[in-house]
């Protein structure tokens, strides 16, 4: 009875390790694939087709009211008008860094 459970115990220890070579195999090589393959990605002609139409007539905020808005007064590093939920925003990032967003609508 012992040498039966060794012998199951020294059987299921190799298969088990077996397996979890094989899991690290795996593991390792789909980390060089990420390193060295590309991810797809988008063009910016697709990205900016895949966003949605700007509804032009629920636009009520200038983008100079929207930057007071926000009290800003110094030229702004970008400016953007996006869709977000049917509603018109504003992207603002300011000459430091910080982002902000305003309901344009």
């Amino acid at each position: 009875m012992i040498r039966r459970l060794r012998r199951s115990l020294y059987i299921g220890h190799r298969w088990i390790g077996i397996a979890t070579c094989l899991l690290f195999a795996m593991w390792f090589v789909s980390g060089l694939v990420m390193m060295y393959v590309a991810f797809p990605s988008l063009t910016e002609g697709e990205r900016i087709a895949a966003l949605p139409d700007i509804a032009w007539e629920r636009v009520r905020l200038t983008p100079d009211r929207a930057m007071a808005a926000v009290g800003l007064t110094q030229y702004l590093r970008e400016l953007r008008l996006n869709m977000l939920n049917d509603e018109p925003v504003y992207r603002l990032l300011d000459g430091d860094g910080r982002r902000q967003t305003v309901l344009g609508g």
